[in-house]
Order: C-alpha cells, then structure tokens, then sequence
C-alpha cells in the first residue's frame, strides 16, 4: 500500500510538473495580449489606432524577457532544461 502511495504521489508530482509549463504558456499569451494593448493607452481616439507588425512585433519583444526571467528566478518550478530553452528562445 506504502508503495502505492508512493507511486500515486510521483505521478501527481509530474503532472505538477507539467501544470508549472502550461501555467507558464497561459502567462505568456496574457502578458503578450496585455503588453500589445497597453501600446494603445495613449491613442486619444479608436480612429487614431492602426494595427501593424510592428505593434505585434514590439509586444513579443517586451513579453520574451518576462518569460527569460521567470525561467532564470523560479528555475525550481521548471526543472526541465530542454523545454526552459526551447521557451526561452521563442
């Protein structure tokens, strides 16, 4: 029975595991959103907003090192180093 639980407990630590990176995906996509639309705060009227690559591109570019950093300070909670850098690099 000790055996089972033990078992039991390994499983539901990988499946943590792979919560921690899909929390991660979902933090990524809402900072991506949140960071495209603040590049809009300052437009005084819905008639002055012009979607571009550019917007999309600076967005990516404020949200990747979000992403870096999470991996860098909260390491523990990813300790799969492939799928870190395989993130990082997106």
């Amino acid at each position: 029975m000790e055996k089972k639980m033990q078992h039991q407990g390994l499983q539901g630590s990988a499946s943590m595991k792979q919560n921690h990176y899909a929390r991660l995906l979902v933090m990524t996509v809402l900072s991506f959103i949140a960071m495209y639309f603040l590049m809009y705060a300052m437009v005084n009227s819905f008639d002055n907003v012009f979607a571009s690559f550019n917007q999309f591109y600076m967005a990516g570019l404020m949200t990747a090192p979000m992403v870096v950093l999470e991996l860098l300070l909260m390491g523990g909670m990813y300790p799969n180093k492939k799928l870190n850098i395989t993130q990082a690099r997106s």
